[in-house]
């Protein structure tokens, strides 16, 4: 945007991805997300996912907990088994990086 002299307005920010497909169904509204959210997306009507017109790069997905579960053994295997199916999807989206946790 920045090299054709152009700046975006932001209308609404949201904590979570999935609020804002309805947000976009009822407005005129247009958003950006990730592919993996937008392939799900396809299949509504109100919607019109179409690729990005330029690389928009990647962006850090992460986990957190309290750290009174650092070592809890039920929280370390559940931390692993989504950090592994977090691995597997890089796979399938090319170009995205799942870095491990700082534990």
């Amino acid at each position: 945007l920045g090299q054709q002299n152009l700046k975006r307005e932001v209308a609404v920010s949201v904590t979570h991805f999935l609020s804002v497909p309805e947000m976009v169904a009822v407005t005129d509204y247009c958003a950006t997300l990730p592919r993996m959210i937008c392939r799900s997306l396809e299949r509504d009507p109100r919607l019109n996912v179409v690729e990005a017109p330029v690389d928009l790069g990647t962006f850090p997905v992460e986990m957190a907990w309290h750290v009174r579960y650092r070592h809890d053994p039920a929280h370390r295997w559940l931390r692993g088994v989504v950090s592994n199916l977090a691995k597997d999807l890089v796979g399938v989206l090319p170009g995205r990086d799942i870095r491990p946790s700082r534990e």
